[in-house]
């Protein structure tokens, strides 16, 4: 059917008839040629004008008001197609970039490996991996981990850089959701000191606990740390001395009650639990079963979403386990009453912290993660470092030979004249020189957290500037991974890396890098739609000095209990070889079997299966 001489939508049309004519004036609304299209559906009729007449503006609005659901159902479908596609052009565009750096084959190529770099993420002994790819392409390199893209540095001036650079932050999908799971109340996601970004929350948080690390503190408390390790002696004693002992769990349980102690002014008794057989404490096995779960989430992530598995509800089954025990743990601290003003254990600076969102005292879900990250963070990072330790002396009897001479000088070395070597002092803690050294050559060789840390900027392109390539740029939503193993264990870095030499230390600054030779190229290296320095961005110029060394990470987000962690390593290294010499078990396969057992979890380096150990006393004990 055709309309003559009108434009007049019929009635069917209902408002869309007053629409036009409210729209134009009568002489505006003329037809040349207007066809009516009906079309017919259960208990409806719709029809549609369409005119050569009328602006193109006025159809359109008639279209959409006439087929408002389909266009609502196009939109929905358009906007997650649009935002994948502007999440497929951000990553081509990093990954264009990254690939001017130097990289690994996997990691040039979409089509060549799809997992990237996959076979190296999923390895336990990750930090081996990646030290020797560093070792091969340099101290700024490109690898992928399936879709991510990441920059690895070991090159201490770019790192230095990265650390300064507020834009680079923690962010959880960086690798720190697992611990927040492992952590936060009821299966949330509650920050703590570790995984936080740089917040004002984290930095009211830091500050409230930074006074329970001061040196006055730790000496006031040093006698408890001092005590713990002479309960270890006397376990040690206790054993059988030709039975091998497992040191690194005699050394968690240190760590443990040394944590519990000084800064919650709890007596966990895990050495004495120890002294029954060997056995595990109740709390240790609580961390250890949660830490070997978060593992879990961290190389599968979709666990998060099929809680219905049952393997995964025994894992969080061990996460509750865990917390409940820091629960009960703040229940007796708040059972205290308010702390007193010079209480300065980590417990009452936590109470005495406020939310600066709400000026409140913190909650209890925000107390739990931050509690259970003191004992997490700490008990295995200086639980390793003694462990390696040892480890280390038991391979080279020429630096044992030099520590015992040490002690014995400062009176701390047991001998049959003298059974009990005299009680340690916290001055004595910086009258070792030697026993510092070699520590600090442990944690070169072993840094505690071998993974080291991971940055990220999803604001805007960042330029970095390194002694050999010159001007580069790190994308946005590109992670940038410090891995503390490769800084401490390359070539580019320290000569004889592999050798375990005290000695280094005796050079004034040597936890400095040596000056670099600049490269003598200033043009930027990449071109692949990096904005460039004339555009408005900052390039942050390679530092005059930077550390090589930094078992605790460096800059505002370093290790906040690192002094507590270096007075007790070295009590407790003193008085247990003020006492007993340490040879490794045969039943450990010699050095390159305790090597080969090596296993990373969560960053932190551990022996996978313990290690091993006979006790001989210097001196029969005297009851």
């Amino acid at each position: 059917m055709e309309l003559q001489g009108s434009c007049h939508p019929p009635a069917s049309f209902g408002g869309s008839r007053k629409l036009v004519q409210a729209a134009y004036p009568a002489k505006e609304r003329r037809v040349h040629s207007t066809r009516l299209l009906r079309v017919s559906k259960p208990q409806q009729r719709h029809a549609i004008v369409v005119s050569k007449a009328l602006p193109a503006p006025t159809l359109s609005a008639l279209t959409l008001a006439g087929n408002a659901p389909f266009w609502l159902a196009a939109l929905l479908a358009f906007w997650p197609l649009s935002k994948a596609a502007d999440a497929l052009q951000n990553w081509y565009r990093g990954f264009r970039i990254c690939c001017e750096l130097p990289g690994t084959p996997y990691s040039k190529s979409i089509l060549q490996s799809l997992g990237g770099d996959l076979r190296h993420g999923l390895s336990p002994q990750i930090h081996r991996e990646f030290t020797a790819l560093a070792e091969q392409y340099g101290g700024v390199y490109h690898s992928r981990v399936l879709w991510a893209q990441v920059v690895v540095i070991s090159d201490p001036y770019v790192v230095s850089q990265v650390l300064s650079n507020s834009s680079f932050d923690k962010l959880a999908n960086c690798g720190y959701e697992s611990s927040d799971l492992m952590m936060s109340d009821h299966g949330g996601l509650t920050p703590n000191l570790v995984s936080s970004q740089t917040d004002a929350y984290w930095q009211a948080v830091r500050k409230a606990v930074t006074p329970a690390f001061a040196s006055s503190h730790l000496k006031e408390r040093f006698a408890d740390v001092s005590e713990i390790g002479s309960d270890l002696v006397r376990v040690l004693h206790s054993q059988t001395p030709s039975q091998p002992v497992d040191i690194y769990k005699a050394l968690l349980c240190l760590s443990v009650d040394v944590i519990g102690k000084f800064g919650f002014n709890h007596d966990l008794k895990a050495v004495q639990t120890f002294g029954n057989g060997g056995a595990t404490p109740a709390f240790l096995q609580s961390i250890l079963d949660a830490t070997v779960e978060a593992e879990q989430y961290l190389v599968q992530p979709w666990r998060r979403f099929i809680g219905f598995v049952p393997s995964v509800r025994r894992g969080k089954q061990k996460f509750e386990v865990f917390k409940n025990f820091i629960r009960q743990l703040l229940c007796e601290v708040k059972a205290r009453g308010e702390p007193a003003p010079a209480d300065q254990t980590i417990a009452a600076n936590l109470r005495r912290c406020r939310d600066p969102a709400t000026n409140a005292p913190l909650s209890d879900a925000q107390l739990l993660p931050m509690a259970a990250m003191f004992f997490w963070a700490g008990y295995d990072t200086s639980g390793v470092t003694m462990t390696w330790t040892i480890f280390l002396i038991s391979q080279h009897p020429e630096v044992e030979v030099k520590l015992v001479e040490e002690l014995n000088q400062q009176g701390l070395l047991a001998t049959p004249d003298q059974p009990h070597p005299r009680p340690l002092r916290y001055e004595d803690t910086n009258r070792l020189p030697y026993l510092s050294m070699v520590v600090r050559e442990a944690q070169r060789l072993f840094p505690a957290v071998s993974g080291g840390s991971a940055r990220r900027c999803d604001t805007h392109d960042n330029w970095l500037t390194s002694p050999t390539l010159g001007k580069f740029c790190i994308p946005k939503n590109v992670s940038v991974w410090m891995v503390t193993h490769a800084l401490h264990n390359t070539s580019h870095n320290w000569s004889n890396p592999e050798k375990f030499d005290p000695s280094r230390w005796k050079e004034r600054l040597a936890e400095y890098a040596p000056a670099a030779a600049r490269t003598s190229s200033n043009a930027p290296r990449q071109s692949a739609g990096c904005p460039r320095a004339s555009e408005g961005l900052q390039i942050s110029e390679v530092p005059s000095r930077a550390r090589r060394y930094m078992p605790f990470m460096d800059g505002q987000r370093d290790c906040i209990g690192q002094s507590l962690a270096n007075v007790t390593a070295i009590s407790a290294l003193a008085r247990l070889y003020g006492s007993f010499s340490f040879q490794l078990s045969e039943d450990m396969g010699g050095a390159s079997g305790v090597r080969a057992d090596e296993h990373l979890n969560l960053g932190i380096i551990s022996p996978a299966h313990g290690l091993r150990v006979v006790a001989l006393p210097r001196a029969a004990p005297v009851a």
